[in-house]
């Protein structure tokens, strides 16, 4: 557990992460400076760490992610009803 939570990251594995994360952004509208893309990248790091180490994998696992799915959720329909 203490190699999981403390392994650095290097910069290729940084850049996977980031080509996940830009990819999901444009797929969902937002910007990576939202609340939503920092919650999204603190899960590709943890998703990384779990051995999703490709933009593909990431993105699956990302699309199985519970509460990343209900906050767009949430979120497209305050957008829907303003």
């Amino acid at each position: 557990m203490t190699n999981f939570l403390h392994k650095s990251l290097d910069s290729a594995e940084l850049e996977v992460i980031g080509m996940a994360l830009t990819q999901w952004c444009l797929n969902n509208g937002l910007t990576k400076d939202s609340l939503e893309a920092e919650l999204c990248a603190t899960a590709l790091v943890n998703m990384f760490r779990e051995g999703h180490q490709s933009v593909p994998e990431l993105m699956e696992a990302l699309g199985r992610h519970k509460s990343l799915s209900s906050m767009l959720h949430i979120n497209t329909r305050k957008s829907a009803s303003l």
